[in-house]
């Protein structure tokens, strides 16, 4: 499991995400354009740190994530979303509070996920001069066509909970 002693982004992430303006742009991004939330948010954080990457590693690092999500995440998300339905039964927040803890352990993965991905081709990239590089922010605004004046209010949090 990942935590905040391998993952120093996950608390500053769980910041960001609990700001519901945040939140709300967030999951409206997932809904309509299909964005994972995870990967949005950590790109937001390693741009405003100035981390840039080839097309080809933020390519392979969106496909494993997608892979990891839709197997996983994705189906642990849906359970917890059918459980409404059941709020009848005799242990239902119990249950509901268990699926909710345990999709974040999988979202916490997502992000481990993406930050191994990520260092595993910077350490490639050193060694390859001519590689063009992209703002990861920027790259996932561009692939999922998200719209960039809404992009402000998350960078002013990312700025001020990122020194």
């Amino acid at each position: 499991m990942t935590n905040s002693t391998t993952n120093p982004y996950w608390p500053i992430i769980c910041e960001l995400y609990a700001n519901k303006p945040i939140q709300q742009l967030c999951l409206s991004w997932q809904d309509s354009y299909g964005v994972n939330v995870n990967w949005l948010l950590l790109a937001a954080i390693l741009q405003q740190q100035k981390h840039s990457y080839s097309q080809a590693t933020l390519e392979q690092t969106s496909q494993q994530l997608e892979s990891f999500s839709q197997q996983h995440t994705r189906l642990l998300r849906q359970c917890r979303y059918n459980w409404r339905n059941s709020e009848q039964h005799q242990n239902y927040q119990q249950i509901k509070q268990q699926l909710l803890q345990t999709e974040l352990l999988f979202e916490q993965l997502e992000q481990q996920l993406i930050l191994e991905q990520l260092n595993t081709a910077e350490k490639t990239q050193n060694t390859e001069q001519n590689t063009s590089k992209h703002l990861p922010l920027d790259w996932l605004l561009e692939q999922y066509q998200l719209p960039k004046q809404q992009i402000a209010k998350l960078m002013a949090q990312v700025r001020r909970l990122v020194l």
